[in-house]
This record gives C-alpha cells, structure tokens and sequence, in this order.
C-alpha cells in the first residue's frame, strides 16, 4: 500500500535534514503502543527505496539483485536475534541485584 499526502516532497525534505532514513506506518504503531503500554520495542527497517527515487525502479532493482537482498534481511535477522539475547541478558542481570 502507498500513502501519498499532497504535502509529501516537503515532509520528506524535513525528515530528511534531520537525519531520519526511512519510515514506514508499521513502525509508528508499533512505538506509540509501546510507549503507551510502557515496554519497550524496536523496529529494524529494510529499506528497499532510497529517498527521492522511484518506488517502481527501487523494488525492480531489489528484485533483480537477487542473494544480495537476501544477504541483507539474513543479517537484520541476526540482530533482531542478537539484540534480544542482550536485552535478555541485561534484564536478568537488573534482578539478581
């Protein structure tokens, strides 16, 4: 699904000069509900298309990289993965104190 807003270029813009990467609509909902439930949650974003290019372009190259892409999400697995066992291991850490 695409969400276009007639103001995109110019949110984008500011997004985008203070340092912000990429955002999706998944993300948001997930860290206003966090933050609302008081736990804590992450997000690790693919991005697929880089800021000011072409959605259609962006996706066909993905796809056409073929084991590249693929490498990519293997390791933002692993640190999904990763960062878990750390915050495990901190949270077990805080107990026994």
């Amino acid at each position: 699904m695409v969400v276009h807003i007639d103001e995109e270029k110019e949110v984008m813009e500011y997004w985008n000069k203070k340092g912000i990467l990429c955002s999706d609509m998944e993300t948001a909902t997930l860290l206003t509900l966090s933050k609302l439930r008081k736990v804590r949650a992450g997000s690790i974003l693919n991005n697929v298309v880089k800021y000011e290019s072409d959605v259609k372009t962006g996706i066909e190259d993905y796809v056409k990289e073929g084991a590249t892409p693929l490498e990519g999400e293997k390791r933002e697995i692993l640190v999904a993965l990763e960062s878990l066992i750390k915050i495990h291991q901190n949270n077990e850490g805080c107990n026994s104190l």
